[in-house]
């Protein structure tokens, strides 16, 4: 099928030319010397017995969770410290607010039934 292309496009098609033989950069693969191969066995009695000035580091997982316990201390201390300067009795006039809200609802003919006439003269208008 090749063999029918125009000769521009049986050009790409050519085989190229081979690689020129070049000797080895360094000493030839029969003449090196390499350090001898040994194995773990020697390493071994070094690994038993453990270093005393070794420190453990914090891994990802344990920073994870000691930020997150660390930001859940933080904010439950937020919170105490504001709620300790909160004042603990209700401002009068959010009192008063209470006072018409609920007599407004407990009016309505729906919530008639829960409504006591008594009930709300001892809340001061």
């Amino acid at each position: 099928m090749t063999d029918k292309l125009p000769a521009n496009l049986l050009a790409l098609f050519a085989p190229r030319p081979p690689l020129r033989y070049l000797p080895h950069c360094d000493y030839a693969p029969d003449k090196r010397r390499t350090a001898p191969i040994a194995g773990v066995a020697a390493y071994l009695e070094a690994l038993r017995t453990p270093d005393p000035d070794y420190v453990p580091t914090e891994s990802w997982m344990q920073r994870r969770d000691r930020l997150r316990e660390e930001k859940k201390a933080a904010i439950t201390e937020k919170t105490k410290a504001a709620l300790s300067q909160c004042m603990v009795t209700p401002a009068p006039i959010l009192l008063s607010f209470c006072v018409l809200f609920l007599t407004s609802f407990l009016s309505q003919p729906f919530f008639s039934f829960l409504f006591v006439p008594g009930w709300l003269s001892i809340f001061p208008r």
